[in-house]
């Protein structure tokens, strides 16, 4: 933690003995009291954000980042979202977007990355690699919302600009080549995806020892078109040698790499599907915890993946535990997204309605 880079703006006008127990205490692992004085500040610059604006996004940035190095999701994405709502700059806007997404409110990161592409359109070239971005961007957000459609246009444009300015292996391209081969898989249009889906495999291979782990994404998005083909066994080559590449990956990340997390976690729904519970159980638990100690308590992904792992339990006859993992799991994202249609929170509905069926 940054300690002295966070907190020595305030010096000009806060008491420096305070800022020093703050610091001394931040070191000690403990940001009560870095927190306590944001929170200060930040209530006395709202009652005057005319003249005190800046001040105010400040400490809700900070707060933010306090929440952020504790796993606290839920209180920093509010916080970057309160950032975003007194100074709608790019910066702001795009942070709170990045961060509601973790939480898994889609909608609320659709209202920011919308105010992101309105300001690209409104202040960037219309060819500008911004403004492509900020269009892939929220395409993503799109998709996960299940407005396909809507994600497409935003995918076509943002390809054209791309496609003008990059040259074909650019990463960036390839990256939102990748998004709109997802979007195509969902629409069921499955010989279009296949087609962007090579495109980014073959460029992403043969720049495989530049960088191996995004041809390992690309290995884990084609992956998902030949399960969906009905391909499992060419599915789960792809899943495989993903997961062998995404493994050395702790060499940054240590044992808690999140693109191995994301090649076990489809690998064992593959072999869940495929029948072979007992490796698929071991592949979801894995990532499980991966995903636990990268993001805490209150992420999304953990309930999902803790679901599909309770309906791998109930296909390996513990009934009852799976009965209550399904339970705890669709609980917890009924809270988190707050949103009773939501894929995810209906995925787990059914996912538990069907292991209760079978008692």
């Amino acid at each position: 933690m940054e300690i002295d880079n966070s907190l020595s703006p305030l010096e000009e006008f806060y008491d420096k003995r305070e800022i020093e127990l703050a610091r001394a205490a931040l070191r000690l692992g403990d940001t009560s009291k870095a927190e306590g004085i944001w929170k200060e500040i930040l209530s006395d610059a709202e009652k005057d954000l005319v003249q005190y604006g800046d001040r105010a996004v400040q400490a809700a940035t900070e707060l933010g980042n306090l929440q952020v190095a504790e796993f606290r999701w839920l209180e920093g994405a509010n916080y970057y979202r309160l950032a975003a709502e007194i100074s709608p700059s790019i910066p702001n806007l795009t942070r709170a977007g990045v961060f509601l997404w973790k939480i898994g409110d889609y909608t609320g990161a659709e209202h920011f990355e919308r105010q992101v592409v309105q300001i690209g359109r409104s202040e960037s070239s219309a060819d500008s690699d911004e403004l492509a971005a900020a269009l892939s961007s929220l395409g993503v957000t799109l998709a996960a919302l299940g407005k396909f459609e809507e994600a497409e246009d935003l995918y076509i444009e943002a390809l054209g600009i791309r496609r003008s300015n990059l040259p074909p292996g650019a990463p960036a391209l390839m990256k939102t080549v990748n998004n709109y081969c997802n979007t195509l898989i969902a629409l069921d249009r499955l010989e279009e995806a296949a087609t962007y889906c090579n495109e980014a495999l073959d460029i992403r291979r043969a720049q495989k020892k530049e960088n191996p782990y995004s041809y390992a994404v690309s290995l884990i998005v084609i992956s998902v078109l030949e399960k969906k083909a009905g391909n499992f066994s060419t599915a789960e080559s792809y899943l495989r040698e993903a997961a062998d590449i995404a493994r050395l990956d702790e060499a940054y990340w240590g044992p808690r790499s999140p693109r191995y997390a994301q090649a076990i976690y489809q690998l064992g729904l593959l072999l869940d599907q495929m029948g072979n519970f007992t490796e698929a159980e071991a592949l979801i638990e894995d990532s499980i915890d991966i995903i636990q100690s990268l993001n805490g308590e209150l992420s999304p992904d953990l309930y999902i993946r803790k679901s599909s792992l309770a309906k791998v339990r109930a296909a390996l006859g513990s009934e009852q535990e799976a009965l209550a993992l399904a339970t705890h799991s669709f609980t917890n994202l009924k809270f988190l997204f707050d949103d009773p249609n939501h894929p995810d929170v209906l995925d787990a509905k059914r996912n538990l309605e069907q292991i209760q069926s079978n008692l």
